[in-house]
């Protein structure tokens, strides 16, 4: 070989041999950029497919919000045992007019009347921290309402809307119903005083048959 060619090998051979061990370090430094960096992926892919577990857990507490027909007519037979029963229904006030929890609640609320309960719907309460769902708390020793409480609650359940019985009551006992007024004399006057008191009489009756013996509050924390 000429001095030429071996003045040309002898300065080749150490930069291509150099030149592939550099080429294999990259190579082992990317594999191992590769493994790390595929560590972390998972690790924060496990973060977030826990992340969206517990949202979907969440929804599903609360999910479905609406009844559907058979359900409503189940509902409103097991109801109807309890008739007349005159009940509160309404939401929270972050959530008022939120379509599924609006939904829900006109739903509750005509299955009561068609179950012949009284249902006051559309009441809205403060901002409220309990678990989500519908809660049903009852007036303080109403056995009938307490009853009538427990089955809406267990037929809640039942159809998958989550449901809560408060063990707390809403309000006192019921005080007891007023006397029927005394029948006005013949000829006695609206305006007059007797016809007042009559009137009055009459009204504070038709108070006491609407005081609610169930308080019904559908909502939600999400």
């Amino acid at each position: 070989m000429e001095d030429s060619g071996l003045a040309t090998a002898a300065y080749w051979a150490p930069l291509l041999e150099t030149i592939a061990d550099i080429a294999f370090a990259v190579v082992i430094v990317a594999l191992a950029v590769e493994l790390v960096a595929g560590r972390i992926a998972k690790r924060f892919e496990h973060q977030i497919d826990a992340a969206r577990e517990e949202r979907i857990a969440q929804l599903q507490a609360i999910a479905p919000r609406i009844l559907s027909v058979p359900a409503q007519n189940t509902l409103r037979e097991k109801l109807s045992q309890f008739k007349p029963i005159f009940a509160t229904i309404g939401t929270t006030q972050p959530l008022r007019h939120a379509f599924d929890i609006d939904s829900l609640e006109s739903q509750i609320a005509g299955v009561l009347a068609l179950a012949g309960w009284k249902a006051n719907a559309g009441t809205t309460w403060g901002t409220d921290d309990r678990p989500s769902g519908v809660w049903v708390s009852t007036r303080e020793g109403d056995i009938l309402s307490a009853n009538a409480a427990d089955v809406l609650v267990r037929e809640l359940n039942a159809t998958g809307v989550l449901a809560h019985r408060d063990p707390k009551p809403f309000a006192g006992p019921k005080p007891p119903r007023p006397s029927d007024p005394a029948p006005l004399p013949p000829g006695t006057s609206g305006g007059s005083i007797a016809g007042t008191q009559y009137r009055n009489a009459l009204s504070a009756q038709v108070e006491w048959d609407y005081l609610p013996g169930l308080q019904i509050m559908v909502g939600t924390k999400l």
